[in-house]
């Protein structure tokens, strides 16, 4: 990832956010806590941090049972199921079971952003939803995408010219737009620094400063389009 990337073209923020007022936020993944993984952690700190700004924000997911709960820094958290499910499924499974609990949950949004892997219905789902209502929605691409699975996606979002798509990487973008002929901007994920602020600098420390980094370890293609995570 360049650290040079332009931002994104995204949509103008409601008139709300201009006059200086908080917004509705809804971030949209099928992934998310308890379920662990980049998508889902990468939302809940989006999602706390976007709180923590004054926004009003609410994480709509696939995963977990139950109404609507409370997460991290008052983030409310509404949990939309298949039918009869009576626990923890793999959000894979969404079908639109609950399709009136995800048109409830967008009623009120100023803004929709929805996370997708390579299979996240609910967030394709919330995508079109909001297309349909007139909400400024954008879509953000999180994985690598194997070999024409990204057909799918650009299937289920066909007529959604007003969608913004975004990758996490210009390694994730490139194949989309080759694929979907949409515009694709880059959004890298954004990293928190406070947590390394005040730390002893190299060679201050009385022991050697070490950095550890741990990827997914995944197997896949020499091609940029083979499978793998771009989280």
């Amino acid at each position: 990832m360049s650290l040079t990337t332009a931002p994104p073209r995204l949509p103008a923020p409601p008139r709300a956010a201009v006059a200086g007022g908080s917004l509705r936020i809804v971030l949209v993944s099928d992934g998310y806590l308890p379920r662990l993984g980049g998508i889902e952690l990468h939302v809940r700190d989006l999602a706390a941090r976007l709180a923590a700004a004054g926004h009003r924000v609410r994480v709509v997911t696939a995963t977990g049972a139950g109404a609507a709960t409370a997460g991290p820094g008052g983030v409310e958290v509404r949990r939309l199921q298949p039918r009869g499910a009576a626990g923890a499924v793999d959000p894979a499974l969404w079908t639109g079971a609950d399709r009136a609990g995800l048109l409830d949950a967008l009623a009120d949004a100023d803004v929709v952003h929805a996370h997708s892997s390579v299979v996240s219905p609910l967030a394709w789902a919330a995508a079109r939803a909001a297309h349909r209502r007139g909400v400024p929605a954008v879509l953000t691409v999180h994985s690598m995408l194997p070999r024409g699975s990204a057909l799918p996606l650009a299937v289920a979002l066909r007529g959604a010219r007003d969608l913004r798509w975004t990758a996490v990487s210009e390694a994730v973008a490139d194949p989309l737009r080759r694929t979907t002929g949409r515009p694709v901007a880059v959004l890298p994920n954004g990293v928190d620094a406070a947590p390394w602020r005040g730390l002893p600098r190299p060679g201050a420390a009385p022991r050697p400063f070490t950095v550890v980094s741990a990827g997914r370890f995944t197997a896949r293609a020499d091609d940029r389009e083979g499978p793998g995570g771009g989280t």
